[in-house]
């Protein structure tokens, strides 16, 4: 399944009440894999918890040098957030994440 540029939200996420949706809204990173990943993927009530910490984790190797597919893709499944039949869905997820891609959303409610 090939990763949309534009996803289309029937709520307004800057409106949310929830407080880890919150804290994913202000996270650019978090945000992009919020929108990446739950655009063709069944999420669990732990969701956006994973999407916090899987985002920081990305963030920590980053950091400390170049964020390679192979370990994306092993954060990505030990967090619960992909299976592990998908790797090229990993694969398309580290352009948006090196920023060579941009996800936006619209809300139509």
């Amino acid at each position: 399944m090939a990763i949309l540029e534009l996803v289309t939200l029937s709520f307004d996420p800057m409106e949310s009440d929830h407080p880890e949706l919150k804290k994913i809204v202000v996270d650019p990173l978090a945000w992009m894999l919020w929108l990446a990943i739950k655009q063709g993927h069944a999420a669990s009530q732990h969701f956006n918890r994973r999407i916090l910490r899987c985002a920081s984790e990305i963030r920590g190797i980053m950091d400390g040098g170049i964020l390679e597919v192979n370990m994306m893709f092993w954060l990505l499944v030990n967090a619960d957030l992909i299976g592990p039949q998908e790797k090229p869905f990993a694969e398309e997820l580290l352009v948006f994440i090196q920023e060579e891609k941009k996800i936006q959303y619209k809300v139509e409610k």
